[in-house]
């Protein structure tokens, strides 16, 4: 039987704004903020940290490189 994979998704709010970052599967972050949808390594400043504090929350960030 195919292993089920499941994507995750990770509500926050920065600046007054909400936004969410979807992990997919094979690794990938996508974070979704403001009406825009930018990878996660391209993040850079308040967004950034703010990101990188709710992944460390919910244990999404251990394997993160860089």
């Amino acid at each position: 039987m195919k292993k089920k994979h499941e994507r995750h998704y990770v509500h926050f709010i920065c600046n007054g704004l909400t936004g969410f970052v979807e992990v997919e599967p094979e690794g990938t972050m996508w974070v979704n903020y403001a009406g825009d949808r930018r990878v996660y390594v391209a993040l850079q400043g308040r967004l950034r940290n703010v990101v990188d504090h709710i992944l460390a929350q919910h244990s999404l960030l251990a394997g993160r490189v860089g």
